[in-house]
């Protein structure tokens, strides 16, 4: 795939990010709904520095590990990603990867933080 396209690609998912982000905290102060605007915030909390689709990928694939494998440490989520296809074992090959999303789904006290990692 052509970089220019790919740069591309992740400008107008930023800028899609950043509009629906602040239509939705928009309209929840129009309707005080202190519940969603809550989910919301903690979601504009959760995603800053993972808004690349590497990075979202990434979220979701260790947090389905965790909540659906029950499968805590970062050994064993290696060990997941690998069996669970080359693609996955490619694209997070960095343990980094692992330890950095795992810590800011604990972090921010997800429920899969409650449940997986507490």
């Amino acid at each position: 795939m052509d970089t220019q396209l790919i740069v591309s690609q992740h400008n107008t998912l930023m800028k899609t990010l950043k509009i629906l982000t602040r239509l939705l905290t928009g309209m929840l102060f129009v309707h005080k709904n202190a519940e969603h605007k809550a989910i919301v915030e903690k979601t504009k909390n959760f995603l800053p520095g993972f808004y690349s689709p590497f990075g979202l990928k990434l979220l979701s694939t260790i947090d389905f590990i965790i909540t659906e494998k029950n499968i805590e440490t970062p050994e064993a989520i290696t060990k997941e990603l690998a069996n669970w296809s080359n693609r996955k074992k490619t694209m997070f090959t960095n343990p980094n990867f692992i330890q950095i999303a795992t810590k800011n789904i604990k972090q921010h006290n997800l429920p899969t933080a409650n449940k997986g990692l507490a």
